[in-house]
C-alpha cells in the first residue's frame, strides 16, 4: 500500500528524477476540480477528489495516477483506462507496463502468453489503438519528443512519437530525456547523450538519473552496503560530492524545485543545498524529502511536518509515521501503516481511513 500511494500520490520519484519540475505553491479549489487521488479499500483501488469525496468507488485491482484525463486500471490481470468519473473508455486488454498518457500517447503491452508481462510493447492513443506498433521488448515514456525503447537483443535506442528510430539501438540502458539530455549506459558505465545519440558527458559513472534545474545525481562508487553519489552540472563537472555519506541515503540525492535534499555527514542530519552547493536550509532533520508545490515533508524528533523553501514550518510536526509529497494540493499521510489519508496545505485532513 505504501509503495502504491508513494508512487501515485507522489510525483513518482526517488532515484529517477522524472518530472522534477515544480508547480506553484498557490492553489485554489477550482484549480484541482479534476484532480484525483488513489485510495485502497479491502484490496481494491478507487479515487477521491480534492474535497476527499469518493468519486470512483474502489473496484480495481490496481491503478495508475490520472494523466491527460485518463487513468490506467487493472482488472482480471489486464490493463485498460477510465475517465475522471470511472467510466471505462479503453477496455482492459493490455499487459504489464501499460502506463500514463503523455502528449496523447501511453506505453502499452500486447499480451502473448500465459502471463501479462509476456508480449511486445508500443504506444497507444486515447482510443486504445496502437499509434506506434507493438514491436519492442520494453518502452519508457515519451519525453521531449523521444521515447527510449529496447529491442529483442536487450539494446536501447529512441524513437519519435511516430515510431521512427532516431537514436540507434546501442545502449545497455537509457533514460527519458530531460533538459535535452538522457542518461545512457555503455560498457557498464553511465554517461549522458543528446537527442542525436551523441555523447555529451563521458561514460564514467556507476549509475545516473535525470537532469533537473541544470544538475543531475550520479553514482560515483558503491560497496556491499555503501553508495556514494555526487551532483554534476551540464558540463559533467562535480558540483557537490557526497562521498563521505556512505550507505545513507541509498538512493540519489533528491532535486526538486531548485533545492537538493542532502544528508550532511558531519551532523548526520538532512538539509537543502542549492545547485552551487551552498546550504539554503541548514541540516537539522532526521529524514527529509524533496520539495513539491513549494513544500517538503521532513522528520524531526520522530515527528513529521512540512516546511517551505525558507525552512519555516508550514504544517506543524505530528505523530505521522510518514508524510509524502504534495501533488495537486494534497499529500498522502501514513497512519498505523495505512496511506489512505490525505491532508491539504493547511494541514487539514480531507480524507482519513475509517477506523
Amino acid at each position: 500500500m505504501r509503495n502504491r500511494l508513494l508512487s501515485y500520490a507522489y510525483f513518482v520519484f526517488a532515484l529517477a528524477l522524472a518530472g522534477c519540475g515544480e508547480t506553484s505553491g498557490i492553489f485554489t479549489k477550482n484549480q484541482y476540480e479534476n484532480a484525483r487521488y488513489i485510495i485502497e479499500l479491502n484490496g481494491k483501488v478507487g479515487f477521491i477528489d480534492y474535497e476527499g469525496q469518493v468519486v470512483i468507488e474502489p473496484q480495481f485491482d490496481d491503478a495508475r495516477e490520472f494523466s491527460e484525463g485518463m487513468a490506467a486500471v487493472k482488472m482480471n490481470d489486464r490493463w485498460g483506462y477510465i475517465d475522471l468519473y470511472g467510466k471505462i473508455v479503453v477496455e482492459p486488454s493490455f499487459g504489464m507496463g501499460t502506463g500514463e498518457f503523455k502528449d496523447g500517447l501511453a506505453p502499452a503491452r500486447v499480451v502473448e502468453g500465459l502471463h501479462n508481462w509476456e508480449g511486445p510493447m508500443g504506444f497507444i492513443d486515447k482510443d486504445g489503438s496502437f499509434e506506434v506498433p507493438a514491436g519492442f521488448e520494453k518502452v519508457k515514456r515519451l519525453s521531449e519528443g523521444l521515447a527510449p525503447v529496447m529491442d529483442e537483443n536487450g539494446n536501447w535506442g529512441a524513437i519519435d512519437r511516430y515510431g521512427i528510430l532516431k537514436i540507434p539501438f546501442a545502449f545497455e540502458d537509457m533514460g527519458e530525456f530531460s533538459e535535452g539530455l538522457a542518461f545512457a549506459k555503455k560498457d557498464g558505465q553511465y554517461g549522458f547523450i543528446d537527442k542525436k545519440g551523441e555523447i555529451e558527458i563521458p561514460y564514467q559513472f556507476k549509475d545516473a538519473s535525470n537532469f533537473a534545474n541544470g544538475v543531475a545525481p550520479v553514482l560515483i562508487a558503491y560497496g556491499e552496503f555503501d553508495r556514494w553519489w555526487a551532483i554534476i552540472g551540464k558540463n559533467g563537472g562535480i558540483i557537490i560530492e557526497d562521498g563521505e555519506i556512505g550507505n545513507i541515503p541509498a538512493n540519489a540525492p533528491e532535486i526538486n524545485g531548485g533545492l537538493i535534499c542532502i544528508l550532511d555527514p558531519s551532523t548526520s542530519r538532512y538539509g537543502y543545498m542549492n545547485s552551487t552547493g551552498e546550504w539554503v536550509i541548514t541540516p537539522q532533520f532526521d529524514w527529509a524529502y524533496g520539495f513539491s508545490e513549494g513544500l517538503a515533508s521532513v522528520n524531526k524528533d520522530g515527528k513529521w511536518g512540512f516546511i517551505d523553501k525558507k525552512g519555516q514550518t508550514v504544517i506543524g510536526y505530528r505523530d505521522f509515521e510518514e508524510g509524502s509529497r504534495f501533488i495537486n494540493g494534497l499529500a498522502a499521510i501514513s497512519i498505523n501503516g495505512n496511506w489512505n489519508n490525505y491532508i491539504n496545505k493547511k494541514g487539514e485532513f480531507v480524507y482519513r481511513t475509517k477506523k
